[in-house]
């Protein structure tokens, strides 16, 4: 077996146990999400859905065996995004801060309550830049049972279904960097500045205007800004802008996925709200807050 195929079986192997596992949760109302499952759908993207089949896939194509083993695949990755669109806001709210407090409190073995507890996990979080803190053992131990690997396995499924159905002919490499470890700063402070004064307190909760800067930037481990419940869609159309406003199409991709995750927002519901406040029915406030919102990204 070529290293195409060993790397197919291994792609089938873990989308059969992905689909059992996702079963299993469904079906326990989310009892087996633990530290064990987790830690397994990390494996998967780091040791499985990063192999690069580019300039390999054309080794054997054509046989029995790759056909046959493209089928199963083809098959399972279609039962895996089905499950997670019809499960999605099932598998969103998994406990997944629950599940990393719980091993944070074995791995300090104290007694302080929840909120205590929380507060001392959000420091020790919060602090490290986010390249460091995604590279350091305390993430590789507990930091990365907050993570949606639900959503990440999904996202990627997507993308190899294309992929395996055309053969990977239009084959692209999966992005490594899912977590978007980013240490530089993509927005200038001047930029950020001008947007902190309209949207803090208005469209947002308190936030200092550095926090402001360093989530924006996606540059914490924490996301400190909270957006006002009826401003979420006057929000979306910041967002906008702010895609718009980044010129390199590689990193304006990543940024503008990654934000969307900070904050737990759908694409879906993004593509459809972010227009709000620019559509022929907005009202004179509405409007306002356009032109407010645009004169901060005018030189």
């Amino acid at each position: 077996m070529n290293t195409v195929d060993a790397q197919l079986e291994l792609t089938r192997f873990m989308t059969d146990n992905t689909i059992v596992m996702w079963e299993k949760e469904l079906n326990t109302s989310g009892n087996s999400f633990n530290f064990d499952s987790q830690d397994i759908y990390r494996q998967y993207m780091i040791n499985i859905l990063m192999f690069d089949f580019k300039d390999r896939i054309d080794s054997a194509k054509d046989t029995q065996e790759r056909k046959e083993i493209l089928s199963i695949v083809r098959e399972n990755l279609e039962t895996i995004i089905k499950l997670y669109e019809k499960n999605s806001d099932f598998f969103t709210n998994l406990d997944r801060d629950g599940l990393r407090l719980k091993k944070y409190r074995e791995r300090n073995k104290n007694s302080l309550s929840d909120n205590d507890l929380t507060m001392e996990l959000y420091r020790e979080t919060e602090l490290p830049e986010r390249k460091t803190y995604f590279e350091s053992s305390f993430y590789k131990e507990i930091g990365f049972l907050n993570y949606d690997y639900h959503q990440e396995i999904y996202n990627h499924s997507k993308r190899l279904l294309k992929d395996v159905k055309s053969n990977f002919k239009d084959y692209e490499m999966y992005d490594n960097d899912y977590l978007f470890i980013n240490d530089k700063p993509i927005f200038s402070m001047r930029l950020i500045s001008k947007l902190h004064s309209i949207v803090n307190n208005q469209f947002i909760e308190d936030i200092s205007e550095y926090d402001f800067y360093r989530e924006i930037n996606i540059l914490h481990t924490v996301n400190k800004i909270k957006i006002k419940e009826d401003f979420l869609y006057t929000f979306f159309y910041v967002i906008h802008c702010l895609h718009n406003n980044i010129e390199n199409k590689s990193l304006k991709k990543k940024w503008f996925a990654q934000i969307l995750k900070e904050f737990k927002i759908k694409k879906a519901t993004y593509d459809s709200k972010y227009k709000h406040i620019t559509g022929s029915s907005a009202n004179d406030t509405l409007k306002e807050y356009r032109n407010l919102i645009d004169s901060a990204f005018k030189q």
